[in-house]
């Protein structure tokens, strides 16, 4: 089991110093030289299907585009924290922390989620976000946070709980 601490620094590795935001998950994809298409198969939102030395991710083109984005990170999360396994399906996301005696697999797809969020949004660019903007008890400003990252506002909500900003 990784740390959230070293899977923040693994997501933070990928992000190249000039890129603006949203992040732009393909491009960091391509660049570890993973393949990237759709997968539209029924209930299958991700996979990443890796077979020798090359690596495919595919993704649900029927999904939202905030949605596919974080479904590829997440699959982006598996190639870099458990290469080790040939495929991922990826067909229900869990956003909890699963207890110590969940299997393996649980703790996995945890990983890779926690992975997603780190950089999609990484902590560093969420900060300097809240400097520019007007913060009240609306939660206006959780919505504005999540347009310029590009993610869903429950994905923003959460990261900003983890990380103790909300």
């Amino acid at each position: 089991m990784a740390s959230r601490k070293h899977i923040q620094q693994i997501a933070n590795a990928l992000i190249d110093g000039t890129m603006k935001l949203p992040i732009n998950v393909d491009k960091i994809i391509k660049a570890k030289g993973i393949n990237l298409l759709p997968y539209d198969k029924v209930g299958v939102s991700g996979i990443l299907m890796i077979e020798g030395n090359n690596a495919t991710i595919g993704y649900s083109s029927t999904d939202s585009e905030k949605r596919q984005r974080f479904t590829k990170a997440h699959e982006l999360g598996h190639y870099m924290l458990h290469k080790a396994g040939e495929l991922f399906v990826d067909k229900d996301f869990k956003m909890y922390r699963p207890s110590t005696n969940t299997p393996s697999t649980e703790w996995q797809e945890w990983e890779a989620n926690e992975f997603a969020a780190c950089l999609l949004m990484p902590e560093h660019l969420i900060e300097a976000e809240m400097k520019k903007i007007q913060i009240d008890y609306s939660g206006d400003w959780i919505e504005s946070l999540a347009e310029k990252f590009n993610v869903s506002i429950s994905a923003m909500t959460i990261r900003m709980a983890r990380l103790g900003l909300y």
